[in-house]
């Protein structure tokens, strides 16, 4: 979530450096699961699999995502 909100805030080297660090704290994670089941269903997690797809494909969710309830970006927010 960190890289989206990075990205949404315009920082691209940053949204990149965390989105490596988050898909590589995955793949290591997902190869500590023994049971081929769980390892699955652990990657076929909502979260997992946005990041699988903005590592890959660089297909990243919108940023209507950080919308609040009154429509204002919620990512500009965050302090930098």
């Amino acid at each position: 979530m960190a890289a989206r909100i990075r990205r949404c805030l315009g920082d691209g080297k940053s949204a990149t450096d965390l989105l490596r660090d988050a898909h590589r704290a995955l793949r290591e994670k997902a190869a500590q699961i023994e049971d081929d089941g769980a390892r699955l269903n652990y990657l076929r997690l909502s979260l997992h699999r946005e990041i699988v797809a903005a590592f890959d494909n660089d297909e990243w969710p919108s940023a209507d995502v950080y919308a609040s309830p009154e429509g204002r970006p919620v990512a500009s927010e965050v302090p930098a």
